[in-house]
């Protein structure tokens, strides 16, 4: 199994109307790109979220509805409230903490990518 595949299950396959993905609020595609803004993510294919990847396409993050973001963390943060659906991934809300300590989330899971494969 590749890095990617447990999580496109968990995902569920959703088709992406005209481009754009159906499963995250264009508003909470914007948080994700803006906490990202700076680093090497690229869009990747997910069931119908907006997920960002790592050069090679391992995901990383994910936009799920309206204020969730799911991300590749090696542990859980203690100063944000989240929960793990799936090993190796943590749900946090988009909105629930200081914009700062959010990007430093995203960019701790982008750096957990290296060495994985899509």
């Amino acid at each position: 199994m590749n890095d990617n595949e447990s999580l496109l299950r968990y995902l569920g396959p959703q088709p992406e109307a005209d481009g754009y993905p159906v499963n995250s609020a264009p508003g909470l595609v914007d948080r994700l790109d803006g906490l990202a803004e700076g680093l090497e993510a690229w869009p990747v294919q997910a069931g119908g979220f907006h997920a960002l990847g790592n050069r090679l396409g391992v995901i990383f993050a994910v936009a799920l509805g309206e204020k969730n973001l799911l991300l590749r963390l090696p542990g859980v943060p203690g100063d944000i409230p989240a929960f793990s659906p799936l090993p190796g991934w943590m749900l946090v809300e988009a909105w629930g903490g200081d914009d700062g300590r959010l990007a430093g989330l995203v960019r701790t899971a982008l750096g957990g990518t290296e060495g994985l494969e899509p």
